[in-house]
């Protein structure tokens, strides 16, 4: 149990566990689109990976140094594979929605039923912003990555942490992706 999800799995990168929570969810959605604010640091410091690797297609869920709102994804929603929000928005200046605009954005997702994934590389330092548990603000998202050498200081690694079904498949991805 990480962050109150039922499951979770190791990675020995943020970027691998990504790639794999939104494989699998998009193949279960039968689409490579995904909602993803194009300062996300899969689209910006990754050299193409995730599209290249998955054959990802990315639509701006927000453009520029803006937080995502149910509105964004409302507008991209038909046959979306997933969406992805980055909390904070790192290359936005680390910007993050308040509670009310994420918990609506989760609702939007849900009724869409478009999986949320959340980038929470920096959860850790973000939860005092909303001033809930982890397990509160994960409970908004279908899966979340978490970083254990960014606010936790170890020395590399990372976790996914959803439904086990999803993680089961994730890990399966992993080792495909080496």
């Amino acid at each position: 149990d990480l962050l109150g999800k039922p499951a979770a799995a190791f990675f020995p990168s943020g970027v691998m566990a990504q790639q794999a929570a939104l494989r699998v969810w998009t193949d279960r959605r039968h689409s490579r689109r995904v909602a993803i604010p194009d300062l996300s640091h899969l689209l910006q410091h990754e050299d193409d990976g995730p599209r290249r690797l998955h054959g990802f297609e990315f639509d701006h869920l927000t453009t520029g140094p803006v937080v995502a709102t149910a509105d964004d994804l409302r507008a991209l929603a038909p046959g979306l594979g997933a969406a992805l929000i980055e909390l904070p928005l790192r290359d936005g200046g680390c910007l993050l929605p308040s509670w009310d605009e994420l918990t609506a954005l989760s609702e939007a997702a849900r009724e869409l039923g478009v999986p949320l994934h959340a980038d929470g590389a920096r959860i850790w330092e973000s939860q005092p912003y909303w001033d809930k548990p982890l397990a509160e603000i994960a409970g908004l998202v279908d899966s979340m990555y978490v970083s254990f050498y960014k606010g936790l200081e170890a020395f590399a690694g990372a976790a996914l942490a959803g439904p086990e079904d999803l993680v089961e498949e994730a890990r399966t991805w992993r080792r495909r992706m080496g």
